[in-house]
């Protein structure tokens, strides 16, 4: 409802007035509840209509990629970022690798439990986004 101007100053969206932030943000809400009434129903409409107001509110569509890659993946991961030139064409990668160690087929070798001799081993690859920009 509010874009930042300065360290202290407002510049309300709906009237572009600017307020003055004292303590906290409760001059703020006093400007929206004096001088927009129905500042809530604005809100929650704008999450509906996909951010008319310049709010930031993740829609339905993001938050189901988001779970759905979440499922996938352990809570930690690297990103690999690849990329390739092919008849003047320009193809991108981006590929999550994580540790599985059910993928081991080589035996461990002595630089630690994280090395083995087989080069297939211990990552697991998941492809996040592969695409050719137009």
């Amino acid at each position: 409802m509010f874009t930042k101007k300065s360290k202290e100053e407002f510049m309300c969206l709906t009237c572009w007035k600017t307020c003055k932030r004292a303590h906290g943000y409760s001059s703020l809400i006093t400007h929206l509840r004096t001088n927009h009434s129905t500042y809530l129903k604005d809100a929650s409409k704008a999450a509906k209509d996909r951010n008319a107001l310049r709010l930031r509110v993740v829609d339905d569509e993001t938050r189901t990629i988001f779970r759905w890659v979440s499922e996938e993946l352990p809570p930690t991961f690297g990103l690999v970022l690849n990329g390739s030139t092919f008849n003047g064409r320009h193809y991108i990668a981006i590929f999550a690798v994580f540790n599985d160690t059910d993928m081991c087929h080589g035996t461990e070798i002595t630089e630690g439990p994280d090395y083995y001799d087989d080069t297939d081993c211990y990552t697991c690859r998941f492809v996040l986004l592969a695409f050719c920009p137009l």
